[in-house]
């Protein structure tokens, strides 16, 4: 090859090293910029009801809820496909729904010690919504409601009738 050519090629190949690396720092700094934005969303208590309202069935017309989601994966990742997130929350029902709510199912008391295989019972409870949770709760758990339809995402919920209040968390599937 002449020197000539042996120029040329090394001037497209140093274009091209010098383009890839222009391109590497933004999509470098546009990820650092999304972890940043993922984190603080993470961290967001959020009190908007549940939306589709089916995916936590039997609940009424609740008195409040505060919800948060956190990424299972990489929400930031490039690579094509969905992002599963998990869900945890705590809602506070109207004491007439937390009435129906305990009939309709068969709720066994949840001991101190949970079972360390069970994942998301309440002793998993994200920090931030700990401050929902009231004092001297004694949680129950009805495996029939956890399998309740609709199934669009995994379900785990706990629940006080005598207080009115619930712990859920669902996952993506």
């Amino acid at each position: 090859m002449s020197r000539r050519k042996q120029a040329g090629v090394l001037i497209a190949a140093l274009v091209v090293a010098g383009a890839a690396g222009c391109t590497e720092q933004p999509g470098k700094a546009e990820n650092a910029s999304c972890q940043a934005s993922a984190q603080a969303d993470e961290g967001n208590v959020r009190t908007d009801r549940w939306d589709p309202p089916a995916e936590l069935p039997d609940l009424g017309d609740y008195v409040e809820i505060h919800w948060q989601r956190r990424a299972s994966g990489d929400p930031c990742d490039r690579a094509p496909g969905p992002t599963d997130w998990e869900y945890q929350g705590i809602v506070k029902l109207r004491p007439a729904d937390a009435k129906d709510l305990a009939e309709r199912y068969d709720w066994s008391a949840v001991g101190p010690s949970p079972d360390p295989n069970e994942l998301d019972t309440p002793a998993q409870m994200w920090d931030a919504l700990a401050p929902f949770v009231p004092a001297g709760v004694h949680w129950r758990h009805s495996k029939v409601y956890d399998q309740e339809e609709p199934q669009a995402r995994w379900r785990r919920f706990y629940f006080d009738p005598e207080q009115a209040v619930g712990f859920f968390a669902l996952y993506d599937h």
